[in-house]
């Protein structure tokens, strides 16, 4: 189970979240309990923080599998935002995930800050990491704001 202070101090979590803690399960126990992918993976979120008006502050949600990858994947977006006049900051969500969750977590993060384009959200994700109907089925469909 994750819970995490973002802007304003606002703390979200999943409603499955807040069952299986309160049954003394976390969320990564119920999601896989293999003990063999390793814990490597990370959660990203991308903010633009200068670049033309109406651009400030759009984010993006992304996930790299080890901290090389976070290294290149931050590399490449800066890269790739020199080209159109944006300058990035980054700020990782959560790390030492297992690989086999890290598109859960990923989605976790893109419902939780406003959702992808294609479900008509904020972010700059052009599509979700989990289809809204493997997230049902997953449990993660329902946010609590505290």
């Amino acid at each position: 189970w994750d819970a995490c202070v973002i802007e304003g101090s606002v703390v979200y979590a999943t409603v499955a979240g807040l069952a299986a803690v309160g049954a003394g399960i976390g969320v990564g126990q119920l999601i896989s309990r293999s003990n063999n992918d390793p814990a490597t993976g990370i959660i990203y979120m991308r903010r633009v923080v200068a670049g033309p008006r109406g651009t400030v502050g759009l984010k993006y949600v992304g996930k790299s599998k080890s901290p090389t990858s976070y290294s290149s994947r931050m590399a490449a977006h800066k890269s790739n935002g020199k080209k159109v006049g944006l300058t990035y900051g980054f700020a990782r969500l959560k790390q030492n995930i297992r690989l086999s969750q890290l598109s859960w977590w990923e989605q976790h993060y893109i419902n939780m800050h406003g959702g992808a384009k294609s479900m008509n959200g904020t972010l700059q994700n052009k599509i979700n990491a989990i289809s809204p109907k493997k997230w049902s089925d997953l449990g993660g469909e329902t946010y609590v704001r505290w």
